[in-house]
């Protein structure tokens, strides 16, 4: 009788389980967000700040993908790379929740050569 009273118990427990297979997180802070919104952290170099963000390509060399917001204001040095003429065959877009190169076949065979 006591077994079964426990595993009453035990069923009703579980049964208050959630599980989210929407495409959300759970945030260290709490917050349940999409996956391609993503948390903010502090530093913002991660994650977007505005579930709206969009892309754009920055930098001296025009090597660096981020938001629209920073690449406005972006400063780098002025160095420049051979794989950074391969970026022409990229897309900077949204890739898994935050902004980046998307790695085109075009563009990995132009790394390849370059890496030779």
């Amino acid at each position: 009788m006591i077994k079964r009273g426990l595993i009453i118990v035990l069923l009703i427990l579980v049964s208050g389980c959630v599980e989210y297979t929407d495409n959300t997180a759970i945030c260290d802070d709490g917050r349940k967000v999409s996956l391609s919104e993503g948390c903010i952290l502090d530093d913002g170099l991660n994650y977007f700040e505005e579930k709206n963000s969009k892309c754009a390509v920055g930098g001296c060399s025009s090597q660096i993908c981020t938001t629209e917001e920073k690449a406005k204001d972006l400063v780098t040095t002025c160095e420049y790379m051979e794989e950074f003429g391969c970026l022409g065959l990229s897309n900077c877009k949204i890739i898994d929740g935050e902004c980046g190169w998307e790695e085109t076949p075009e563009y990995l065979d132009c790394l390849e050569g370059v890496n030779r």
